[in-house]
């Protein structure tokens, strides 16, 4: 574990032997550890810092770990962090609850401090993983944006080279046409013989059967 920077475990619990357990268990374990007896302080330390994993109990006065969870997801965090619930009540309608409010996972009391160790491991690297693919994913979609932008324009230039080309090019057509004209004038005594001339070069050149001057 970096122990420049520890990894903040939030606990939220109204025994205080709960509290003191889990504290001293995770400290020594090397993580930084945040411990609140209720729901309206820990909501009111979320002002001031985000943990990076929060273990809530289910059962407690006034706010519960429940409607702590719900306010957790309303509030926009830099970061999303995983919660846990810890609580005896081990019936699965408790568990489905625990689901369905945000959490991740549940751990049943009286707990095994190992049970514990395994599954704030496990989601905190779960939870790292899906912050770097977060980022490797927002990194891509920038990519796509900048080959789009280069794409686009690439292609205007593209096009702008290619109406400069064919404007060159009739331009040219149509110098060449007034030269091939302008011999034509001395070939023909017959105006009527040399406006049919003229006609074929102009419609050789522009596809009309003028060119304009």
């Amino acid at each position: 574990m970096n122990v420049d920077s520890p990894i903040t475990v939030m606990i939220v619990d109204d025994t205080p032997e709960n509290l003191r357990v889990l504290s001293r268990a995770l400290t020594e374990r090397g993580y930084r550890v945040l411990a609140f007896p209720s729901g309206a302080l820990a909501l009111r330390a979320l002002d001031n810092v985000v943990p990076d994993i929060a273990l809530l109990d289910v059962n407690m006065p006034e706010m519960n770990g429940y409607e702590l969870c719900a306010e957790m997801k309303k509030r926009e965090f830099e970061k999303r962090f995983p919660i846990l619930f810890i609580s005896a009540m081990q019936d699965t309608d408790a568990k489905l609850k625990a689901f369905e409010v945000g959490g991740l996972d549940y751990i049943t009391k009286p707990f095994q401090l190992e049970e514990v160790y395994a599954r704030v491991e496990t989601h905190l690297e779960l939870s790292s993983l899906q912050h770097r693919f977060e980022l490797q994913n927002a990194d891509l979609q920038s990519a796509i944006e900048r080959e789009r932008v280069v794409t686009d324009r690439l292609q205007r230039e593209g096009l702008g080279r290619v109406e400069a080309q064919q404007h060159a090019l009739e331009y040219m057509a149509r110098m060449a046409g007034l030269a091939e004209l302008s011999d034509l004038s001395s070939q023909f005594d017959n105006e009527q013989e040399l406006l049919k001339a003229c006609g074929k070069v102009s419609r050789r050149v522009t596809g009309s059967d003028r060119i304009d001057l």
